[in-house]
């Protein structure tokens, strides 16, 4: 087990298994571990990195970043977890090899128990269900009998369609489609409509993610507080995993703008032909006019039309409007195993037990202090 920091010297294996992974991460990639470790988790991520050696140089076959949770979680010994940053992140797989998902899992298994104080049972919150990571983990667990259980799913709005963009929107509401049209022309009133990306670093894609700082923290967000411009931590961490402080491809910028001013910016991040669409903002000046989900519906356009990318996903909370519009789903569940088939039954089902008593009283307070608002 190493860190994030003690990691980076090796950044090309790195960005190599990155690029080459049996399911794309971008917040696991070196710039998106990095900084969430120097500005969120006060300078240290754990990681496992899995490396192979097959007769030629040494290459990186797995990484696998690590947290420790447990009063959180109703215990009093640590459950290693899978990361997610408690600031943003959508998804905790891991970065494993194409060429040989289920070997690499194994070896983290195998030595996670002995890596770490509590590692007979592990959590992977925020899994994507059915995509390469997790399939390569149920097949690994079926085959040597782990115990494992899955707890808190939710699906979130997604696309993966070879329909035509005129066919997919079709599927929408008849007054759907009208309202859009409406909200087209309404926006048309208030001057030259353009529609263009910016793909990142660089100069123009700095340009791009100050635009979107600035309407980010007009709005809404900003009057809430949890805009990105909030604070010089959130403000580097944005820098260095959308901004300028980047250094890999990666991220890329929509731009909505109105006689050459933007009124709406959704900054993505792109790995594999899959958009992980990160973070997005509109001025709230033009709302009636819907900007926001016209820049989402220009992206549709590019990835059905223009086959720009193959998979769009939303990276939202359950019962996010966008479900409205980007009508496939992902789903995303917690994922509780025991690393082998060893590990005591009581055990395992101790450490579920007080996890569900946990969130049962977790879900009951929020419910009190909602009630007593």
């Amino acid at each position: 087990m190493t860190t994030v920091a003690d990691l980076l010297p090796q950044r090309e294996a790195w960005e190599r298994l990155a690029r080459s992974a049996v399911e794309p991460n971008p917040f696991f990639e070196p710039d998106a571990l990095s900084a969430a470790a120097r500005f969120i988790e006060k300078g240290t991520i754990w990681v496992v990195a899995v490396w192979r050696e097959q007769g030629g140089p040494r290459e990186l076959a797995g990484l696998f970043p690590l947290q420790f949770g447990d009063l959180r979680h109703g215990l009093l010994w640590p459950l290693p977890s899978l990361y997610v940053s408690r600031m943003f992140s959508s998804t905790s797989a891991p970065l494993i090899c194409a060429s040989d998902p289920e070997g690499v899992w194994e070896a983290f298994l195998r030595d996670l128990g002995r890596l770490c104080r509590g590692g007979a049972v592990l959590k992977c919150p925020r899994m994507p269900r059915g995509r390469g990571a997790s399939i390569a983990l149920e097949n690994v667990m079926a085959r040597q009998g782990i115990r494992h259980t899955w707890l808190g799913g939710y699906a979130r709005p997604a696309v993966e369609s070879d329909l035509s963009y005129d066919a997919y929107v079709a599927r929408y509401s008849s007054k759907r489609r009208r309202n859009l049209r409406r909200a087209e022309q309404l926006l048309a009133t208030h001057g030259d409509v353009t529609y263009h990306t910016v793909e990142g670093p660089g100069p123009e894609a700095a340009r791009a993610y100050a635009d979107f700082l600035a309407i980010e923290a007009a709005g809404w967000k900003g009057a809430a507080g949890t805009a990105l411009a909030k604070s010089e931590t959130t403000r580097n961490f944005g820098g260095h995993l959308f901004g300028p402080q980047r250094v890999a491809d990666g991220v890329t910028f929509d731009i909505l703008a109105v006689s050459g001013r933007a009124v709406a910016v959704n900054v993505n991040l792109v790995r594999d032909g899959v958009v992980f669409a990160a973070k997005s903002a509109y001025d709230e000046h033009f709302s009636q006019a819907s900007p926001g989900t016209l820049l989402d519906l220009y992206l549709l356009r590019r990835t059905l039309d223009g086959k720009v990318y193959k998979r769009l996903d939303s990276c939202a909370q359950p019962n996010h409007p966008l479900a409205a519009y980007w009508l496939e789903e992902q789903e995303v569940g917690a994922l509780f195993l025991a690393t082998t088939a060893s590990t005591p039954r009581w055990y395992f089902e101790a450490m579920l037990l007080t996890i569900r008593q946990t969130r049962r009283l977790r879900e009951q307070a929020k419910e009190l202090i909602a009630r007593l608002r």
